[in-house]
C-alpha cells in the first residue's frame, strides 16, 4: 500500500456497509476518509471527506494535507484489488461536560469551558473538530481543558484555546487558568 508521512496514520473500518479509510494526523487530528461502497450494479463508488466544518480555519490546513494524500490513495486503488480488506473497529466518541460562563453585570455568556477526557494533541484537535458549530454558534472565548495531572509537585491541565482565536494545546495550573478567566469575566462588559 501507499507510503504516509511519519505523522500520518490509516485505518480502515467498515461502516454502512462500505469500507471507510481514515487518515489521522499525529497532531492535527482526523484529516478525512475515503469511503468506498458497492453499489446495486456492482460499481464502486468511491467518496473522499475532509473532516471539519466548511467555517472552521483549520478545515483549510486538514484539507491542504488530505488531499494528496487522497490522490495518492485512490490512484493507487484503481491499481489493487480490495479483497481481504482487514477491519478495525472504531474508536468511540470521547465524552464531554461543558460549562458556559455568564458575565456577573449583563448576564451574558461571557466564556464556554468544554472538559474533555484527552491527552494528546490530536484528541484535542478532533473534539475541536468535532464540537466546532457548538462553539461558534456560543462566540464567546472557549477552552478544551483535559484532566489534570501532577507535575513537579505541581497540578496541571493541558489546556486548548479553540475560539475566538484558536492556539496549539498548552498545560496551566488551575490558579494561572482561573486568573485568566477572571480577567475575561471582569472586562466582558466593561466600558
Amino acid at each position: 500500500m501507499m507510503t504516509l508521512p511519519p505523522e500520518v496514520s490509516l485505518h480502515k473500518a467498515k461502516q454502512d456497509e462500505a469500507q471507510v479509510y481514515e487518515f489521522t494526523h499525529a497532531t492535527l487530528g482526523d484529516l478525512g476518509r475515503i469511503r468506498l461502497k458497492m453499489d446495486e450494479h456492482g460499481n464502486l463508488n468511491l467518496m473522499s471527506e475532509v473532516a471539519g466544518h466548511p467555517e472552521d480555519p483549520m478545515t483549510k490546513v486538514r484539507k491542504d494535507m488530505f488531499l494528496p494524500l487522497a490522490e495518492t490513495f485512490t490512484n493507487q486503488l484503481h491499481a489493487e484489488s480490495l479483497k481481504g480488506i482487514e477491519i478495525k473497529p472504531e474508536s468511540p466518541p470521547a465524552s464531554v461536560e461543558t460549562k458556559l460562563l455568564s458575565c456577573e453585570r449583563c448576564k451574558q455568556s461571557a466564556a464556554l469551558l468544554i472538559f474533555v477526557n484527552a491527552k494528546e494533541p490530536s484528541e484535542f484537535e478532533n473534539i475541536a473538530r468535532i464540537l466546532f458549530p457548538k462553539y461558534q454558534a456560543k462566540n464567546v472565548p472557549t477552552w478544551l481543558i483535559g484532566p489534570s495531572q501532577a507535575e513537579s509537585g505541581e497540578e496541571m491541565a493541558p489546556i486548548m484555546k479553540v475560539w475566538p482565536d484558536k492556539q496549539s494545546l498548552g498545560f496551566s495550573t488551575p490558579t494561572a487558568f482561573n486568573t485568566e478567566l477572571d480577567q475575561i469575566l471582569d472586562n466582558h462588559c466593561a466600558e
